[in-house]
């Protein structure tokens, strides 16, 4: 006859303590690193908002600047604007950590070429 061993159902207590200090270790570790992740993805979202609201302001600075002088203000964003000719403008966009530069120029009309080759505008 052979002799028969008993057969727990469970799990030994070793195996219990072992698997909570993985889990105790584990836990925290993992906790943290989605800490991070999350405000990395915040401050990611900041900045693209403010990069957003610069490209927004460049569009009304321009606009206006097409139809005569530009007054655009906003709370966060500097901009200067230097006349280069009638016709063209260097915009400058400054809130940290960034600073745009643009070239403004006007539409000039375009010609029409009539049948018989002379130009009218």
């Amino acid at each position: 006859m052979m002799p028969r061993y008993r057969c727990s159902s469970g799990f030994s207590l070793l195996e219990v303590l072992v698997a909570s200090a993985i889990l105790a270790l584990w836990l925290p570790a993992s906790l943290y690193t989605l800490q991070l992740a999350l405000s990395g993805q915040a401050k990611v979202q900041q900045k693209a908002l403010l990069l957003e609201q610069m490209w927004l302001l460049k569009a009304d600075i321009e606009r206006q600047w097409q139809r005569g002088e530009p007054s655009a203000q906003h709370q966060q964003i500097d901009w200067q604007l230097s006349s280069v000719d009638p016709q063209q403008a260097h915009l400058t966009l400054t809130a940290e950590p960034y600073a745009l530069d643009f070239w403004l120029h006007r539409q000039q009309p375009e010609a029409v070429i009539t049948a018989g080759g002379d130009p009218v505008e």
